[in-house]
Formats: C-alpha cells, sequence, structure tokens
C-alpha cells in the first residue's frame, strides 16, 4: 500500500482479518436475487461473489467496517501530532507499539499514548516514528450500508462488462454522505 496522508502521519500498510473466523456478509444472495428479480440457484455462486466485492469496495470508499474486524496499521508519525486511525467504528485498541530502532519495537503504555474519540479514534503518542497499531473493528449502523451493498452488488451482476471499481450511481447517492475520496 503506497504512503496514504493522514493528519500528518502516513499510513505505510494496513491489514485486515474478519473477527471469529468465518463471517456471514450482511446481505444475503436471496435479498440481491429478488432485487434482480431473478429464480432458480443457477446464479447463485457469482452473485455471491459480488455481494462480498460490493461490500469490500463500499467500505474502502467510505473507511467504514461494515463485518467485525481487527486491523493492524503501521503508521509514521513525522511530529507529535495525533493522527486518526483509519477505518471505523473502532471497539478497542488491542496493542500499539513503536519502532525503537530498525529491529526493536516497544510496546506502549498507557503512559506512553492517549486516544480520543468514540467511533473515530485519535491516537497521539509520546513517541515521533513508525508506530504499529492493532485494534478491533465493529460494525457500523447497517441500514444505508445494507441498501448499498444489495445495489452496488446488483449493479455488478448487471454490468459485469463494467470497468472494475465502478460504482453505481444510486450507490454513490447512498454513501455519498460518508464518501472519504471526494
Amino acid at each position: 500500500m503506497p504512503y496514504l496522508s493522514l493528519m500528518g502521519a502516513k499510513i505505510k500498510d494496513l491489514k485486515f482479518t474478519e473477527a471469529g473466523g468465518s463471517a456471514t456478509e450482511i446481505v444475503t444472495i436471496s435479498e440481491v436475487k429478488d432485487y434482480l428479480q431473478i429464480e432458480g440457484t443457477g446464479y447463485d455462486g457469482p452473485i455471491g461473489i459480488f455481494i462480498t466485492a460490493a461490500r469490500q469496495m463500499i467500505e474502502q470508499l467510505c473507511s467504514v467496517s461494515l463485518m467485525e474486524k481487527v486491523a493492524v496499521a503501521f503508521i509514521f508519525s513525522s511530529k507529535a501530532e495525533p493522527f486518526k486511525l483509519p477505518f471505523y467504528p473502532v471497539e478497542s485498541i488491542t496493542q500499539i507499539r513503536w519502532k525503537k530502532c530498525p529491529s526493536t519495537w516497544v510496546t506502549l503504555t498507557g503512559d506512553d499514548y492517549s486516544t480520543y474519540g468514540e467511533n473515530n479514534v485519535y491516537v497521539e503518542s509520546s513517541e515521533i516514528g513508525l508506530h504499529e497499531i492493532t485494534y478491533v473493528l465493529g460494525v457500523s449502523g447497517l441500514g444505508v450500508w445494507r441498501q448499498a451493498i444489495q445495489a452496488q452488488a446488483a449493479f455488478m451482476f448487471n454490468n459485469r462488462d463494467a470497468k472494475p471499481g465502478t460504482v453505481a450511481p444510486e450507490v454513490m447517492a447512498l454513501i455519498q454522505p460518508f464518501y472519504t475520496y471526494s
């Protein structure tokens, strides 16, 4: 992942693992088939793939977690200023480590950093340099997100020849208030 600017800090890397093992998508194949007015099971495989792709696309566009995940962010801070953790809602911070020298990581304690914010969490560290932050992401309220995933999965199904990453106009209208790359 290239460096992304984040309030005076740069994200060097960001990794996710789904919390709790196998996760179930928040929109079902049946819901998308009803939306598309499709009967039978012939398209269940592709529709399932489009549901997952649609959720992941919306999560990336809006920096939101729609399934429980554990995130590990490597953030380089060149100043002693707070930086915002990428993606929300943050349920808890498991660990913050700071790279003291090329081969030594130091686990920071509550005396070395502070946090503030509820869903969007900011970290203020006493150290400058590379930080590894491990944190748990919860699930944002699902109303508008369910609609957006269903509409995007249907759009992907109906427009299989569209350029990858194309967002359906109705989905853009739904996620515009949350869109982070305007």
